[in-house]
């Protein structure tokens, strides 16, 4: 069995438990349903957005995080909220939901992060499993929590991201990493075309392969890639639109300026 089957196993059987745990809790619970509440009024609540304009993304996150640095719930709760809803048949909810869920993140990890809360450092599990299709965006402007993510992820995982750490026990699609500043995002599987697309810093880590394009446009920041890159630039093997940063194939350099 391949390791990466192992792990994601070993991610399942804990985050079961875990759940299992929090389902008969009356605080969690209260908790979940008050973010539930939210999410349900995502439109009134000005927390919708759309895939394609991103100004209306950052507003959305604008919005959702001083709604929820206003709302008491921990980790065991936003796990609990994740886990009971799939968001990810539509397009609005489905971005919607990365952007929520990083606000929820990041409002959490300075609170901790004040209050020199042990947590700090620890991981959010978040199962992903269970949603229809992938979902995109997710770690948008992430900026210090580190988040484990039992599943595939589709596009544009990490889009801006400041700081942490993103580990993925699955593949991750098109535009990984996708113009971010700083962090390590560390997929455990696969990517898809145009990993690094316009990168200014940080690191992706790929146990598996990626797709075309990879580094496009990257203007700093690291790529290692443990198997094959297909191509990287803006062309099969060609690095002429690539400013900055340095890519690894097999633990050799194939790009660094």
């Amino acid at each position: 069995m391949k390791l990466t089957n192992i792990i994601k196993e070993e991610y399942q059987d804990i985050n079961e438990t875990i759940f299992e745990k929090e389902k008969n809790t009356e605080k969690t619970n209260q908790m979940r349903d008050a973010l539930l509440l939210v999410w349900n009024s995502r439109k009134k609540n000005g927390i919708e957005t759309s895939r394609y304009k991103p100004i209306t993304n950052e507003k959305s996150y604008e919005t959702s995080y001083k709604i929820v640095e206003q709302m008491s719930y921990d980790r065991s709760a936003l796990s609990a909220f994740c886990f009971a809803i799939d968001p990810s048949n539509e397009k609005k909810s489905n971005i919607s939901f990365s952007i929520f869920t990083s606000a929820l993140m990041n409002a959490q990890y300075k609170k901790e992060k004040r209050n020199n809360s042990a947590l700090v450092n620890n991981s959010y599990i978040i199962t992903v499993k269970h949603f229809q299709n992938t979902i995109d965006y997710f770690g948008f402007l992430l900026d210090g929590p580190r988040v484990e993510i039992l599943g595939d992820l589709g596009d544009w995982t990490g889009s801006s991201m400041r700081k942490g750490k993103i580990t993925i026990y699955g593949n991750s699609h098109d535009c990984c990493g996708f113009s971010m500043i700083g962090g390590t995002i560390f997929v455990k599987e696969n990517t898809g075309k145009f990993t690094g697309l316009s990168m200014k810093g940080g690191k992706i880590e790929i146990v598996g392969n990626s797709k075309d394009y990879t580094g496009n446009a990257m203007d700093g920041g690291v790529i290692r890639v443990s198997g094959t890159i297909a191509g990287i630039g803006n062309n099969y093997f060609t690095n002429q639109n690539i400013k900055r940063g340095k890519i690894y194939e097999k633990e050799q350099s194939v790009f660094s300026r």
